[in-house]
């Protein structure tokens, strides 16, 4: 298909070529390649599932499973709130986010600020030239926490932007207002990744890491980062910022149950994707004998 697109300004593949191009037909490979993606299909679902049952007992223990914030047309404030927080972006103002705050604020086991709870990876790491790295840009992380794992790149070759060596357990969070529902937990096989200074990069002794993920994922936090972003093209939040949001200290054996759920739900997502790549390499290999 590479080979057919129209080499111009914008290569595009064309319906002609593409139904001139010979494809396999082989009855044995189809019926075992069926097997295997239906089996992808059942585990993808089932992954989809466990992380939707993680998030909705986090917002049912904040008392928020059926909670949407209402953007409000017109409201009001003071000018003394105007003036403390320097802010004159009537969306900053919007109640809805006082909303919120306050079902963080009585929230049960109690809460705490960003910067009393969470353990921020600030550390530059400067790439060895002519060493091989895998990159995490902010384009590589989907918007359900999945990983797209990049090929090496020699430090040479890497942007400026990429100056944070992860590690197992910490939480990627794009710091970019366009892109808050990018975050992802950085498992065992991205640990001494280096991703984007475009994330904030961090970890809690309070809170694990899959709760962490959860509950920057979930809409109330996304709304409170959207409260603090600035910038219209390419708005951002900055650290000072992000470290004076308050978040809830979830219960421990609530904690215990969303880990449970997710880490079940990345292995499953992993199993699924393990199988689609073992069915393309049976084709190619089908393929090859003949």
């Amino acid at each position: 298909m590479l080979r057919t697109a129209s080499q111009t300004g914008q290569p595009h593949l064309t319906i002609k070529e593409i139904k001139d191009i010979a494809i396999p037909i082989k009855t044995k490979i189809q019926s075992l390649c069926y097997k295997i993606f239906t089996e992808s299909v059942k585990f993808e679902s089932q992954s989809k599932q466990l992380y939707k049952e993680a998030e909705e007992l986090l917002l049912q223990e904040l008392g928020l499973l059926d909670y949407k914030p209402k953007h409000q047309l017109t409201f009001e404030t003071t000018k003394k709130e105007v003036e403390e927080v320097k802010r004159f972006d009537s969306e900053y103002f919007q109640p809805k986010y006082k909303e919120i705050i306050k079902k963080i604020e009585s929230y049960k086991s109690g809460f705490d600020t960003v910067e009393n709870v969470l353990i921020f990876n600030k550390k530059n790491f400067f790439p060895m030239a002519n060493e091989l790295y895998h990159y995490i840009p902010l384009a590589r992380v989907s918007s359900n926490g999945e990983i797209d794992i990049p090929e090496k790149e020699h430090g040479k070759d890497l942007p400026t932007r990429a100056r944070r060596k992860v590690k197992n357990g910490e939480i990627l969070l794009s710091s970019i207002s366009g892109s808050l529902e990018t975050s992802a937990l950085i498992g065992e096989e991205h640990s001494g990744f280096i991703a984007s200074n475009g994330f904030y990069v961090f970890k809690s002794d309070m809170i694990n890491s899959e709760t962490l993920l959860i509950l920057f994922k979930s809409q109330i936090m996304i709304e409170l980062l959207k409260k603090i972003s600035k910038g219209a093209i390419l708005g951002s939040y900055d650290l000072s910022s992000f470290g004076k949001i308050n978040i809830p200290l979830i219960d421990c054996k609530v904690q215990k149950e969303i880990a449970s759920k997710t880490q079940e739900s990345h292995r499953l997502r992993k199993e699924s994707k393990e199988l689609l790549e073992d069915a393309k390499r049976k084709v190619e290999e089908e393929i090859e004998k003949a």
